[in-house]
């Protein structure tokens, strides 16, 4: 058997909680960033401990980001063991969540890619949304754009997560481009581009 040890965090997806003073579900993505990384190696994710950072503890904040970790860990089915909360007032300026996650298995059934050779065939799957890893290019795209979007499917998604930037608004219709993508196609704005 083998070990492997998994770390991550939210990121800037925490200033979107911030601005919409909603922590709910920080504490799902910080488990599944983590449990994503060994599932890459077909490792089995079996435990998690949390490490909150704060400039001041939130009683209401710590509650939903609580809620949101157990409700990952359901998720993923894994077990959390422990975790830290640090009061760091003068050196941490709001919040921070990061997680550690251990899997194991097999070592002849681990993926470390070196059995990877010339030829082989790359599978792309589509992406559910914008998620934590990748929350800083939108937020920075959208920022400062008076916008409507046109779209479906990631809707909900996009109006939880943007809602709080000046003049976002949303339209339903129907295509499969991911929101950021889309907005520059149908509305071109100085600046914009795709990554």
């Amino acid at each position: 058997m083998a070990l492997a040890l998994t770390t991550d965090g939210v990121g800037t997806k925490m200033l979107v909680a911030d601005k919409m003073q909603d922590w709910s579900t920080v504490g799902i993505d910080c488990v599944a960033m983590n449990v994503n990384d060994l599932y890459v190696m077909n490792m089995e994710p079996v435990a998690f401990v949390d490490y909150i950072a704060t400039d001041k503890l939130s009683v209401e904040k710590m509650a939903q980001i609580g809620i949101g970790l157990n409700e990952g860990a359901r998720r993923a089915n894994i077990d959390i063991v422990g975790g830290e909360t640090a009061s760091l007032r003068g050196l941490v300026t709001g919040l921070d969540l990061a997680g550690t996650c251990l899997g194991v298995q097999k070592k002849d059934k681990i993926i470390d890619g070196s059995r990877i050779q010339p030829g082989d065939k790359i599978l792309g799957v589509p992406s559910t949304g914008v998620h934590s890893n990748g929350f800083l290019w939108p937020v920075r795209l959208l920022k400062n754009m008076q916008l409507t979007m046109i779209g479906s499917g990631m809707a909900g998604h996009l109006v939880r997560n943007f809602s709080y930037l000046p003049g976002f608004t949303m339209k339903a219709l129907t295509w499969h481009l991911p929101a950021p993508y889309m907005a520059c196609a149908i509305s071109p704005v100085e600046g914009c581009s795709i990554f």
